[in-house]
Parts: structure tokens; C-alpha cells; sequence
């Protein structure tokens, strides 16, 4: 099937049944510093959670919604062209690199662009969404949160977070996991979500834990940081857990 690429709608309508959203300045595809209306360059299944545009639902085109969330604290919103630059400040900080399995340090030149390109391209395969982190009082970026992995068959995907230290040990990343979270059982009509950390990393643990993930199991050995083989633990909440 042909798809329609870099459509512009000012209207959009959710789910399978078409309602509209409403959220229409927050459900843009593209990376953008000002969004008014929302873009279509899409891509993947028509399932439960997922934003569609009118001229897009003709077609047979689903388009993955992503809202902005606000906590107590911070704002959770799609990621900007203008990122790039916090991005690469914040990812470079050793403390960071040290316990996330996929960043890299010394943090490369031009690695934040990179990460954005491939985030708006997950995001136009329906695979995975990416949050930035920024806090309310001073509407500065602090970190990123990702739902990405989406398995639509089994309705899952996976939880991937990191925090500027600055913001450690203050209960900043638990309020951008619970966001998460809504956006995972709420817009997306996830099952379960599952999240990775290095045993050495309990603070993750700890997060997790106080979101309500439960210990799923010790993966020895699971991956290789800087030559060193470190195990790996996995959480998981599904939805029937936010019930009990």
C-alpha cells in the first residue's frame, strides 16, 4: 500500500472507532519546536491507543498518538529539533553512561542528532515513543523516558529511563515513570510494561518498585559495559496489577 508522506491536518481522531482527540497540538509525528497542527508521516497497525487524522483514517494509515503529560514537577512532551543540544550536555555525564546499558561515553559528537532521527523514525513505525523531561519551574530538559519495543501482538513494551544527577534522590524520575506508565496502559492499551537495570543500579529498583513493577528475575551476565559483564535485573507490571 502507497502511503501518504508529510501530510499536514489540523484535526485529529483516536482509536478504532474514530473519536476525535481533542490533543491535536501534542500528536505531531515530526520533531518540532512549534506544533499547531498535527503532521502525518505514518506508518504501522490500527489498534487501541494509536491517534488517527481524518484524511489518514480514508487511507487506512494509523498515526501513534503522543500526548504531552504534566506531574507535579515536570512535563513529559515529544522530543524538539532544539533538544539536540540538552541532549548531548546531559547524556555526557559519566554518572549517566556508567549504569545505561545502551549509552555510550565519551557521549560522540552529533550523537543527540542521530538519537533524534532514529527516535522519529521509531516513532513512524509505531515501535516506540520517546518523552523528554522537563522540569516545570524552570522548563529545563532533565532526561528522557522511552516506551519503545512495542509489541503490538502481545501487547507489550519496554520502559527505558535516565535523569540528570542533579535531579537524583529527589522523586523526579517516579513521577516521569507514572506518566509513562499512563501513556503505556492508557493511550497505547498496553498489557505490560518491563524495564532492565543493572544489578548494581538499585535506584532504578527502587523506582520501579515504587511504581508498582514487580522483580521478574536476574539475568547473569545478561550484558558487556566497558569489558566488564554485568548482570541484568527485569521488572514487569501488567495491568491487572494497577488494579489490585
Amino acid at each position: 500500500m502507497v502511503r501518504p508522506q508529510g501530510q499536514v491536518h489540523a484535526g485529529l481522531i483516536r482509536g478504532p472507532d474514530q473519536r476525535k482527540s481533542g490533543r491535536d497540538p501534542e500528536a505531531s509525528n515530526v520533531l518540532a519546536d512549534s506544533v499547531v497542527v498535527s503532521v502525518c508521516n505514518p506508518s504501522g497497525m490500527g489498534d487501541p491507543g494509536w491517534a488517527l487524522c481524518y484524511s489518514c483514517t480514508l487511507a487506512g494509515v494509523p498515526l501513534l498518538h503522543q500526548p504531552t503529560f504534566e506531574t507535579a514537577r515536570l512535563i513529559l512532551r515529544p522530543l524538539k529539533p532544539s533538544d539536540a543540544t540538552s541532549i548531548q550536555t546531559e547524556a555526557s555525564a559519566r554518572e549517566i553512561a556508567d549504569t545505561m546499558i545502551s549509552l555510550p561515553h565519551p557521549y560522540p559528537a552529533s550523537e543527540a542528532e542521530r538519537y533524534l532521527d532514529e527516535q522519529r523514525s521509531l516513532r513512524e513505525q509505531g515501535r516506540g515513543v520517546a518523552f523528554a523531561i522537563v522540569t516545570k519551574a524552570e522548563n529545563r530538559f532533565c532526561g528522557l523516558v522511552e516506551v519503545r519495543d512495542i509489541d503490538r501482538e502481545h501487547s507489550q513494551a519496554e520502559l527505558s529511563f535516565w535523569l540528570a544527577p542533579k535531579l537524583w534522590g529527589q522523586g523526579c524520575m517516579s513521577e516521569a515513570v507514572q506518566a509513562a506508565l499512563r501513556y503505556g496502559f492508557d493511550e497505547l492499551g498496553l498489557n505490560r510494561l518491563y524495564a532492565y537495570h543493572m544489578e548494581r543500579n538499585p535506584a532504578s529498583g527502587r523506582v520501579l518498585e515504587k511504581n508498582g513493577f514487580r522483580r521478574e528475575g536476574l539475568l547473569r551476565q545478561r550484558v558487556r559495559k566497558w569489558d566488564r559483564y554485568e548482570d541484568v535485573v527485569l521488572w514487569a507490571i501488567v495491568r491487572s496489577d494497577q488494579a489490585s
